[in-house]
């Protein structure tokens, strides 16, 4: 999934899914790159289901409607948080978030992004999020 918007760009891939047979054979693995204002990250992450199942329902009710947010974590809290909201009453929309990377050396490397986005992307990166889980 790709959007791109003003002053940034963000995509999302599905990476992998958990192992069959496991609590986490529904949890998927996601990979992220944002550039926003010149800054880029890029991380991995695991979302649980119910995550992800929550995330894509607040999506479905935020495109039908253009009012509102939705909001996912990656399992790990604050190494992925994403959000699509609306910014105003007529319906633009803006998506927020971050990518946090820990290193071996107990670094911590953080981007938290922002920018606006034209709307009538929505349903098409919906389609795509509906892709993402296990098939």
């Amino acid at each position: 999934m790709r959007l791109v918007g003003k002053g940034g760009s963000l995509v999302l891939e599905r990476s992998d899914i958990g192992p069959p047979g496991t609590p986490a054979e529904r949890d998927i693995l996601v990979n992220i790159t944002v550039d926003s204002g010149g800054f880029a990250a890029a991380g991995q992450s695991w979302i649980v289901d119910a995550a992800w199942s929550g995330f894509l329902s607040q999506v479905r009710r935020l495109e039908a409607c253009r009012q509102g947010r939705a909001t996912l974590e990656s399992a790990s809290p604050g190494d992925l948080q994403l959000e699509l909201f609306s910014t105003d009453s007529v319906g633009h929309l803006a998506v927020r978030g971050q990518v946090r990377k820990r290193t071996t050396e107990k670094f911590e490397l953080l981007l938290q992004f922002a920018f606006a986005f034209e709307p009538d992307q929505l349903p098409r990166i919906l389609a795509e999020l509906e892709t993402f889980g296990p098939r």
